[in-house]
C-alpha cells in the first residue's frame, strides 16, 4: 500500500512540476499578449492539474483493484489482544505461560471461529521502576466487535488481569491456496 501511495505522490508531483514548468514558459515568452496568455496560462494549468489528479488517483486504485482481483481479498476488521500475565496489585506472575494459554484457548473456543495465540515479553515504566512481564498476544480476524468484547471480559476474570490492550486495524486478507 506504502509503494502505490509513494506512486500516486510521484506520478502527480512530476505532472504538477512540469505542468508549472510550462505556464512559467509561457507567462516569459507571451511578450505583447501579457493578460490574454497569462488567462489562457491559467485555464491550461488548471485542465493539467485536474488531469494529474485524475492520473494519479486512477493509477492507485487501478494497483489496488488488481492486488484484490489476483488475491482475492476482502476488507475485515483485525483485532490484536496484548494480556499480561501479572497481577495488578504484586507484578508478579500468576500463571505459567502454557497454562494462560489453555485458559485462554478455552474462552476462544467458547466465543470465536480462530485465532493466532503466541508468547510476547512486555515492560513498562511506572516512574523510575521498570516492570516486566509475559503477554498473551491474540491475533483475531473478522469478528464482531461484540463477540471479541465477550473473549475480552472473559479473559480479563479468568486470568485475573485489570485490562488488556487491544489494536484494531482495517485490513484485508484472504486464504491463498496456490495457484
Amino acid at each position: 500500500m506504502a509503494l502505490i501511495s509513494t506512486f500516486r505522490t510521484n506520478f502527480g508531483g512530476i505532472f504538477f512540476a512540469l505542468s508549472c514548468y510550462y505556464v512559467k514558459v509561457v507567462l516569459v515568452y507571451s511578450g505583447g499578449f501579457g493578460f490574454i496568455m497569462k488567462k489562457l496560462a491559467c485555464l491550461i494549468l488548471s485542465a493539467v492539474l485536474v488531469m494529474c489528479m485524475c492520473i494519479s488517483c486512477y493509477a492507485g486504485n487501478d494497483a489496488d483493484d488488481r492486488a484484490k482481483r489476483f488475491f482475492g481479498t476482502e476488507e475485515h476488521l483485525k483485532y490484536t489482544l496484548y494480556i499480561g500475565l501479572n497481577a495488578s496489585d504484586t507484578g508478579k506472575p500468576i500463571y505459567p505461560v502454557a497454562e494462560a494459554k489453555k485458559i485462554f484457548t478455552e474462552i476462544a473456543d467458547r466465543f470465536i471461529s480462530g485465532c493466532t495465540l503466541y508468547e510476547a515479553d512486555g515492560y513498562w515504566k511506572d516512574g523510575d521502576k521498570v516492570y516486566q512481564e509475559h503477554t498473551l498476544v491474540c491475533v483475531i480476524v473478522d469478528e464482531k466487535p461484540e463477540t471479541v468484547k465477550k473473549v475480552m471480559d472473559a479473559a480479563i476474570e479468568a486470568l485475573k488481569q485489570s485490562s488488556i490492550l487491544i489494536e484494531v486495524d482495517e485490513t484485508e486478507s484472504a486464504f491463498y491456496t496456490g495457484k
